[in-house]
């Protein structure tokens, strides 16, 4: 196996550390996974003509780490004063997956809570000795974890980087992106934390995708694993079924603006990386424009092309939970591109292809001043420097913030009840979740499968941001 180093300068995520800001006293089988029309199982990685016309990809994409009010993940250094800690127990960071979300609290320990099928949310045995996929309404604590610095979620598994370097993950393996070996026929659930062998350093950050995780080392080198289907660990190369396991380093042609990326994002099954010089390039697969090239296409592209159509430079690239990606630029205001069927891009649908993409990117209007983006399936949220947070796209489980029957915001609107925002972590299926000042925890949107953890009585969706029930 070939390995490869890519530099980074600096990234995306910042460690969960630094989040500590936030807080200065320190049906459930793969079927019902695939409930959204037209995609397939999440065992297939594979790819499916949706109802709506357009080519998309099998179930969820889970989000790599929240995005906080500076442009990196877990970052409040914007704040007038680090906030105290009025919430107990106290989150200092979240990540949100397909159905499920997790928060690192301050005591280093983490809690998770929705769709338990692969582990996701933490181990649970049965009288029988057998596992329990029920749903976990009310959050859980991870056991056997050591002491967690910051974590990250992928669609269907939870990665934690530990005090000392150490990572550990748990959830669904079959590709290998719980950093497990797997041959493409892993179905078991990987409910109990286990050690992830074969990094060449320490790691310093961990960025979850959707079948695969990315970990920035030491050294500056970055090492992945999981899927490469699509060619989306950047390795220039595309790899069968199995994925790549254990860890291994990122490689790109020189000429590659990933080769010496400033910061780096991983999406549902691409890997876009920012340049040092300002350029934008992304891996992966191209289906309704998600690399931004101008073009889509079917095909695996494991060799890194600019984004066409960047307006300015570039402040933060978002996490990407569906079809579609955004950037925020250094003047506050948002491009995207991708998918746009429910104008999650942030434009009309007479804006979009025949097949209802948006093939460059294009600026998002109607909103501006943005610190970052977290991208759900269908829908797009943006943390402001103001700390409220404003969505678009499709509404369908009060999402947008409201119940409006089968309406579908193209233009931005701010959602009610929320202030003092640090973090923003969107979920794949329709739901997000934000840390606020304090400590606390607010999600609202599809409560499918209890993923917005307000404990066995909460009920259904919900348009309003409630409290997490820790």
């Amino acid at each position: 196996m070939r390995v490869h180093r890519l530099l980074l300068l600096s990234s995306l995520f910042a460690s969960a550390a630094v989040a500590a800001a936030a807080c200065s006293n320190s049906s459930d089988d793969a079927g019902a996974v695939a409930a959204e029309a037209g995609t397939t199982s999440p065992a297939n990685d594979g790819s499916t003509s949706n109802a709506d016309g357009a080519t998309s990809f099998d179930s969820a994409t889970g989000s790599d780490s929240s995005t906080g009010i500076d442009g990196a993940t877990t970052d409040a250094s914007d704040a007038a004063a680090p906030p105290v800690c009025t919430a107990s127990p106290c989150a200092i960071q979240i990540a949100s997956g397909s159905y499920h979300a997790c928060a690192l609290l301050s005591d280093k320990t983490v809690r998770c809570w929705g769709y338990n099928a692969y582990g996701t949310v933490g181990a649970a045995t049965l009288a029988d000795g057998g596992f329990d996929k029920s749903n976990v309404p009310t959050p859980r604590t991870i056991a056997g974890l050591a002491p967690v610095e910051q974590i990250a979620s992928g669609w269907y598994h939870v990665c934690a980087l530990h005090t000392g370097g150490a990572v550990s993950c748990w959830g669904y393996n079959r590709f290998g992106q719980a950093g497990q070996p797997a041959d493409g026929g892993d179905e078991a659930p990987h409910a109990t934390p286990a050690a992830v062998t074969g990094f060449a350093a320490p790691v310093v950050e961990l960025i979850g995708g959707g079948y695969h995780t990315c970990a920035r080392l030491s050294t500056g080198a970055v090492q992945c694993f999981g899927s490469n289907l699509w060619g989306q660990l950047g390795v220039g190369t595309v790899q069968g079924d199995g994925g790549i396991s254990p860890p291994t380093d990122v490689s790109t042609p020189t000429t590659s603006s990933l080769s010496n990326a400033a910061q780096v994002g991983l999406g549902s099954r691409f890997s876009c990386g920012l340049g040092t010089d300002g350029g934008l390039a992304c891996v992966g697969v191209n289906f309704n424009g998600m690399l931004g090239r101008g073009t889509e296409n079917a095909a695996p592209n494991p060799s890194p092309a600019p984004v066409v159509g960047v307006a300015g430079p570039i402040a933060a690239v978002a996490k990407s939970l569906g079809y579609h990606d955004h950037v925020v630029l250094a003047d506050g205001r948002v491009q995207g591109w991708g998918w746009n069927n429910y104008g999650q891009v942030g434009l009309p649908a007479d804006a979009s292809t025949d097949s209802g993409s948006i093939l460059s990117a294009t600026l998002v209007p109607g909103i501006s001043d943005v610190a970052h983006v977290s991208d759900g399936n269908y829908f797009g949220c943006a943390l402001k420097k103001d700390r409220t947070v404003w969505c678009w796209g499709r509404n369908e489980a009060g999402a947008m913030g409201s119940f409006d029957a089968g309406a579908d915001f193209v233009a931005p609107r701010p959602i009610q009840g929320l202030a003092n925002v640090l973090q923003l972590s969107s979920g794949w299926n329709g739901f997000a979740c934000a840390l606020v000042e304090g400590g606390s925890v607010m999600c609202w949107g599809k409560n499918e499968f209890s993923a917005l953890g307000r404990g066995p009585d909460g009920g259904g969706h919900d348009p309003t941001p409630k409290p997490v029930a820790f």
